[in-house]
């Protein structure tokens, strides 16, 4: 991924032309797959989606409460067993659809051929289309996460860990910048939901939770304090079940749990919520600590980015 990252062709490194060219290789199979297989099978097989995920939501965390992982528990187990679940389900209902409608080669005329294939075709079209772009998306973020925690290790003296995530981070940083420098970069602009000032919270919000002294800081903004006075945050602070699973870092059963569901249907925990100025309580976690604190100085915030952008 460096190398490609590094190496340049035409104007453009070979990562970005990796890139673009999967993303084009992508959207023709998915094409030429969907003209091949006919609309009622693309149809069928975008309910059969809908109808996996739906299982392994649903029974994928009562498989994963009697099968055993060995060295998987808690919301790992929890993640592969409805992934497996519902993978599993998506290809009995693949099956299932194959051998009840034909493709479009198989259909008796050439009007149904046009019909069948033509469908086909354009449905294989916009869902390749949103794959990537909720793909392109994902890799914004994680590539913005990992960035930002790149910057405050950096900024800290301390070297980037040597493990898997770290490896990932890095690629997705690459990726990232490749796609915001490259001939997508305009479409991008146009097409991704996410506002330019969500990148800049995400940014912010990566380097607070990497920073224990921006942490320490980010408590101390007025209106944190605030909302930790609430009653219903306090009486969940004070849940021991709660604050186990909040040590374990154990995120996806917390959120599970019904007192913590419970405190987000909390009508005046909800009004206090949305007082609370979320970005700039993360800008001043940010900020250097005032002269005479005694806190200790945080993380400067992170400045926007400016990307620049060749235009084709």
């Amino acid at each position: 991924m460096i190398f490609l990252a590094e190496k340049t062709f035409a104007g453009l490194t070979l990562l970005q032309i990796s890139l673009v060219s999967l993303f084009l290789l992508i959207i023709t199979m998915n094409v030429i797959g969907g003209w091949n297989h006919g609309v009622v099978r693309q149809v069928f097989r975008l309910v059969a989606l809908v109808l996996a995920y739906l299982a392994g939501a649903t029974l994928g965390p009562l498989a994963a409460s009697v099968v055993p992982l060995g060295a998987l528990e808690g919301a790992a187990k929890i993640t592969v067993v409805s992934i497996v679940v519902g993978f599993g389900v998506y290809l009995v209902l693949r099956l299932v659809i194959n051998m009840v409608f034909r493709k479009t080669h198989e259909q008796e005329s050439a009007v149904a051929r046009f019909f069948y294939g033509s469908g086909g075709a354009l449905i294989g079209l916009l869902t390749s289309v949103v794959f990537l772009l909720l793909t392109v998306v994902g890799l914004r973020m994680i590539g913005t996460v990992a960035e930002a925690r790149a910057r405050v290790l950096a900024k800290r003296g301390e070297k980037p860990p040597e493990s898997m995530a770290g490896a990932v981070g890095n690629y997705a940083i690459q990726a990232r910048q490749a796609l915001e420098n490259g001939p997508l970069a305009l479409i991008l602009d146009t097409v991704d939901p996410t506002p330019k000032e969500g990148y800049k919270v995400l940014a912010n919000l990566a380097s607070v939770t990497s920073d224990p002294e921006a942490m320490h800081r980010l408590g101390q903004y007025p209106g944190t304090q605030k909302l930790a006075e609430h009653p219903a945050l306090r009486a969940l602070a004070a849940d021991a079940g709660v604050m186990k699973l909040v040590e374990e870092k154990n995120w996806l059963e917390m959120l599970r749990n019904p007192k913590v569901s419970g405190l987000f249907n909390d009508k005046s925990f909800q009004a206090e919520l949305k007082k609370y100025e979320f970005g700039k309580a993360l800008e001043f976690a940010l900020k250097p600590a005032p002269a005479g604190n005694n806190l200790p100085a945080a993380t400067p915030a992170l400045p926007e980015e400016k990307t620049e952008v060749r235009r084709y």
